[in-house]
């Protein structure tokens, strides 16, 4: 049977992976609510996985590939059939992509990671009509692993979304693009959510602004209080999020958020929740179930290198205070954080981010409670695909400070790394940024995605 329909948004997703399984995402329809996962390896070893699909789920789900071998190739094909007894010439939608597992836990292996977060859509004729993704699936091939850092779609922008088949549009529009499909389908797939996949500005205690009631207004969707509308609106965010990101991460380790762990040999990776748990007034950046979790996993690989992804920066600062770690409502979880690192001494420690439109490499250099000095790094890179662009002149270069625990410490923001948009094309600093890591030397790339260079624009390297 071949289908000849318009095949909207992603088809596959190859999300989660350790030394032994990977979790493979796929979106099938009505007639097709099947999905068939086949993963094949260099040997020619075939494995195979059947998932029943569900109108709730906007026929979406994932498949958990086990039993796989480590440090090994994957070619792997996703196809929809209407039963689970459909034959191969009768599926639909077959995607096929790649995957490497990663190596055993101990192992020291050089690895590659893509990172990069507000990958903007565009708006009208212009929409997806542009080169970055492309070029951020050029940079990707040989990665092993691609980080989502947030804002990988634009849910509120032209038209905001509200209802919950709008906000599922607006992954299937927002990723329909050759160049995110070809990222999707191959090696391992990372997000963490940020205010965009919900509306800019999120928080739990938030509200829409004026012109954005009056638009649902317009729109024949404005039922309910303030409250609740702006309630309704979070929910089906939420839903959508958990279908289309969130259901192919790692299980979160607790049940208060969306954050979790995963590891690629000796290297741990903890992928914070800063968004969903975020309440203003309460001056809650996260929850305690989740700070406790950081630093019972910070101490627990006291001696593995260590990144802590987050959504927007945790080191660098800004000059503009809204929303931020260091914001004055959000510093003393900051604080806390600071605090733990100096006492524990935990210098390798590298934290990754994205969310500001400007991309740098920054370290915080922190005294410990009995005079020695330590130094945490991070690593921001953003955007992917942006219009709003920060300069230069919008962030804090060098600032000293003493935490309530009575912790100094010092954030030096490295000029030399800056990326920001030049003076004629506002546009020139879209990005990602791709790292090689070899124990615990990182060498670090930011790369132009519109406007096509060979060479990094910044480059470095950093141990920890």
């Amino acid at each position: 049977m071949i289908f000849t329909g318009r095949d909207k948004g992603p088809r596959m997703i190859v999300g989660h992976v350790t030394e032994n399984s990977v979790k493979i995402w796929g979106r099938g329809d009505a007639d097709h609510p099947v999905m068939f996962v086949e993963a094949r390896d260099s040997h020619g070893d075939l494995f195979e996985e059947k998932v029943l699909l569900s109108d709730e789920n906007a026929h979406t789900g994932v498949a958990e590939l086990q039993h796989l071998q480590a440090d090994e190739d994957y070619q792997v094909e996703v196809s929809f059939g209407a039963t689970a007894e459909s034959k191969k010439e009768e599926r639909v939608y077959r995607t096929g992509g790649q995957v490497e597992t990663f190596p055993e836990p101990d192992s020291d292996e050089p690895f590659t990671v893509v990172v990069g977060s507000c990958n903007f859509h565009g708006f009208g004729p212009f929409r997806n009509n542009n080169r970055a993704t492309r070029r951020r699936a050029e940079l990707a091939r040989d990665a092993d692993i691609v980080l989502h850092t947030g804002d990988q779609i634009y849910a509120d922008k032209a038209p905001l979304s509200f209802t919950l088949g709008e906000f599922r549009e607006a992954y299937l529009s927002g990723w329909e693009d050759p160049g995110t499909r070809e990222v999707l389908k191959s090696q391992a797939n990372y997000m963490i959510p940020s205010d965009h996949e919900i509306v800019n500005g999120f928080a739990l205690d938030g509200k829409l602004t004026r012109f954005q009631r009056l638009l649902l207004w317009a729109r024949g969707q404005s039922g309910g209080s303030e409250r609740e509308q702006y309630q309704e609106l979070t929910s089906n965010a939420l839903k959508a999020y958990s279908e289309f990101q969130q259901s192919h991460s790692p299980k979160p380790h607790q049940t208060d958020g969306h954050y979790y762990t995963f590891s690629h040999g000796r290297h741990q990776f903890f992928c914070m929740d800063n968004l969903l748990q975020r309440h203003n007034e309460n001056g809650v950046m996260i929850s305690e179930q989740q700070r406790d979790a950081l630093f019972g996993w910070l101490t627990e690989h006291r001696d593995q290198p260590k990144f802590v992804v987050t959504g927007s920066p945790f080191v660098t600062e800004m000059k503009e205070t809204e929303e931020k770690w260091y914001s004055p409502e959000f510093s003393h979880q900051r604080d806390e954080i600071i605090d733990f690192l100096a006492r524990e001494k935990l210098d390798n420690v590298m934290f990754l981010a994205g969310d500001v439109h400007a991309s740098c490499h920054s370290q915080m250099n922190i005294k410990t409670p009995d005079g020695e000095s330590l130094t945490i790094h991070e690593l921001v890179a953003s955007p992917v695909n942006g219009t709003i662009m920060r300069g230069r002149e919008k962030f804090v270069g060098e600032r000293r400070g003493v935490t309530p625990g009575g912790t100094e410490y010092q954030v030096n923001l490295d000029e030399k790394s800056f990326l920001g948009p030049g003076k004629l094309f506002k546009t020139t600093n879209s990005n990602v940024m791709k790292m090689s890591i070899e124990g615990d030397e990182i060498q670090y790339e930011f790369h132009r995605t519109r406007h096509s260079e060979d060479q990094p624009a910044r480059s470095g390297s950093v141990r920890i």
